[in-house]
């Protein structure tokens, strides 16, 4: 056995030293990612994302300029290595190469493994990376409203963009891994494609919506004079025109739908970006901590969202990874969550108190301390003082991220749990944070119902309308679409929130 033993030695010493990867975090103006790998790919993959970002604003010389701030930054995990979750665990299904997750202050998103590269048959986690940060970009830089097939067929627009070995910037490549749903047929034509709300559609329609909603993208994209059909179309849409009336900016639906199928049978405009434009400003490339490192897989599965059963699992996990660690800011903020998530509200304000006590500014326990308090005092139907202690835990942290939507948001609800009108500087503060915020669909239905019992029904019709229209809605775009009919028949605020009316 000591022969044995010795003989593994020797045959190691022969082996290439191979070091293990460790887990960083890079951060810069509008991205943070944390990946198990080198640190010099790591640094290439964020400063590739914000280049992205640059080409994106290039294109857009009219978008508006992106809320600054920590928290309105896009967190990617790369979920490979020592520590990770796969992408296959979180979703629970083999078919999905990564994800992205709107949230107020929490926008996140999940890929596989570090790339710089898409590869043209393939919907890679990079693929679908920037399909989803299109939306993003779509979604907070847009004051807009977008139907269903322009919103996706602008995602994959831009999940082909690609960078040329010569550092310049490739635009509106096809996405060949829509190529077989587009040969295949026309399952949504012209006319039905421009007037599709969120019905429900089969396998073949939801192909369409992106790979049809790709090419009629591309076709108004590339010409002057069809921009100004898509402007008159979208801008029918922002006025409150139906769908129905939007579309004449098209003319005839079969005229466009031949136009479109000579389009797919040519040669499709692409357009190259000088490279020298895209700085990508400074990454900050920090080694995670042993804490941070042993709750990471905690984070993720916490940061990709739990249902009750889910979170006392991942409590159970956190509990074991913090442990060690009571003086790590980074392993007690995940512990908090987890408590928060397990509504264990006492153990997460311990937790995140732990975090602060380590890192001050640390913004997510900040944030996590203000929950928790809040949750609290719901639970203990606290009087006026103990919610004024509320508020304090709140205006901290949201004196340490001015711009983060989420003590704005808890300052507002602070008033209504305690029974109290809001005042007038809680109301500015949740219009802030849809500002800094649009993309969260809940808070959009939060200030629509202040805005109707405000009397403003206008601005509450045009909060709406964005979540009426997205594509992934669902059941809150049906009740958003509701909402608005009910607003136009001139319903009372109370009929439409389905509480009881004032009595005078």
């Amino acid at each position: 056995m000591r022969l044995w033993g010795l003989t593994l030695v020797a045959v190691a010493m022969l082996l290439p030293n191979v070091a293990r990867a460790d887990w960083y975090e890079a951060s810069s103006k509008h991205f943070v990612v944390y990946a198990n790998d080198k640190p010099e790919r790591i640094r290439e993959f964020a400063e590739d994302l914000e280049k992205f970002e640059n080409v994106m604003t290039l294109y857009y010389p009219a978008a508006l300029k992106p809320t600054t701030g920590p928290a309105n930054r896009v967190t990617v995990f790369v979920t490979s290595g020592p520590g990770a979750v796969s992408i296959r665990q979180l979703t629970k299904t083999r078919f999905t190469a990564g994800f992205y997750i709107p949230r107020a202050g929490a926008n996140v998103a999940f890929v596989p493994r570090l790339s710089t590269r898409t590869e043209p048959m393939e919907l890679s986690g990079l693929t679908v990376l920037r399909h989803e940060y299109a939306h993003h970009f779509m979604y907070t830089r847009f004051n807009a409203v977008f139907p269903i097939w322009f919103s996706e067929g602008f995602g994959e627009f831009w999940s082909t963009f690609t960078f040329l070995k010569s550092g310049e910037a490739l635009v509106g490549a096809v996405p060949q891994h829509r190529a077989w749903g587009l040969r295949a047929g026309n399952p949504l034509p012209a006319k039905d494609l421009v007037t599709l709300a969120n019905r429900k559609l089969n396998d073949e329609e939801r192909e369409a919506i992106y790979g049809r909603g790709w090419l009629l993208t591309h076709y108004l994209t590339h010409d002057p004079e069809r921009q100004k059909m898509l402007l008159r179309y979208i801008g029918a849409i922002n006025t409150g025109e139906s769908l129905e009336k939007a579309a004449e900016a098209f003319g005839d639906p079969k005229e466009l739908d031949r136009a479109l199928q000579k389009y797919m049978n040519g040669k499709f405009p692409v357009k190259v970006i000088d490279g020298a434009k895209l700085n990508p400003g400074p990454v900050e490339l920090r080694k995670l901590t042993a804490g941070e490192v042993a709750t990471m897989a905690v984070r993720i599965r916490s940061r990709a969202g739990v249902d009750a059963e889910e979170a006392k699992d991942v409590l159970v996990d956190a509990r074991k990874a913090a442990a060690p660690f009571p003086d790590d800011a980074g392993a007690q903020v995940a512990l908090a969550e987890a408590e928060f998530d397990a509504g264990n509200y006492p153990l997460a304000l311990a937790a995140a108190e732990r975090a602060i006590a380590a890192n001050p500014k640390l913004g997510e326990a900040l944030v996590y301390r203000a929950m928790a308090t809040l949750e609290l005092a719901v639970a203990a139907d606290s009087d006026a003082a103990a919610w004024r202690a509320v508020r304090r835990t709140i205006v901290a942290a949201n004196r340490n991220d001015p711009e983060d939507p989420r003590p704005l948001m808890l300052f507002y609800r602070s008033f209504v749990e305690a029974g109290e009108a809001p005042i007038e500087a809680a109301k500015d503060g949740l219009i802030k944070a849809l500002d800094t915020a649009p993309t969260d669909m809940g808070l959009r239905m939060t200030i629509a119902a202040m805005q109707l019992f405000d009397g403003k029904r206008a601005q509450a019709s045009a909060t709406l309308r964005p979540v009426a229209y997205h594509p992934h809605g669902g059941e809150l775009a049906n009740k958003a679409r509701d909402m608005i009919a009910a607003i136009e028949r001139g319903d009372t605020a109370e009929a439409i929130m389905g509480v009881e009316e004032k009595q005078e």
